[in-house]
Parts: C-alpha cells; structure tokens; sequence
C-alpha cells in the first residue's frame, strides 16, 4: 500500500461514495487496473472540477484508498499472457 492513512473502517456508512467521490475514484481506479492516484471531482466524474492529491485532505485521501482496496473486482480486458486474446 503506498501513503497510509488514519483507518475510516469504523466509519463507513458515513464515507461519501457518490460518483465522482474520492470513494468512487479509488474504486474506479482500481477496477481498471490503474495506479494509486488519490483525486475525486467536486460533483460528477469528468464533468466537473477534478481535486488532485495535494489539495485534498487527510480523510478525502483515506477514503480514496479505502474505495481502492475495497475492490475487489477487477475488469478482464481479455488479454493472455500480456496479449489480447484472440479466437
């Protein structure tokens, strides 16, 4: 895990995860195989402002690592071994 965070665990029904959250973003990324990037947009995703790291705070940045590895799912892009698949 890379930054850490105080553990927002005891807290989670309070955790913003409407789309575009910090929440919503650390879930994205991860489902799409990408790095950690903290981030969230002030209102929908790609439509609005986007908040980057350095501007959010201590728990914005906990809740965009509590999305990220809460999930558990991961996209298939249908690749074997490195390569697209074919058939």
């Amino acid at each position: 895990m890379g930054d850490s965070y105080p553990p927002l665990k005891w807290r989670k029904r309070n955790v913003d995860k409407r789309h575009g959250s910090a929440y919503d973003r650390g879930s994205a990324d991860a489902y799409y195989h990408r790095p950690e990037d903290p981030h969230y947009y002030k209102k929908a995703s790609y439509s609005s402002d986007r908040v980057d790291k350095k501007d959010m705070s201590d728990e914005q940045k906990a809740e965009y690592l509590l999305g990220y590895y809460e999930t558990t799912d991961r996209k298939d892009w249908g690749e074997e071994d490195g390569k697209l698949a074919t058939s």
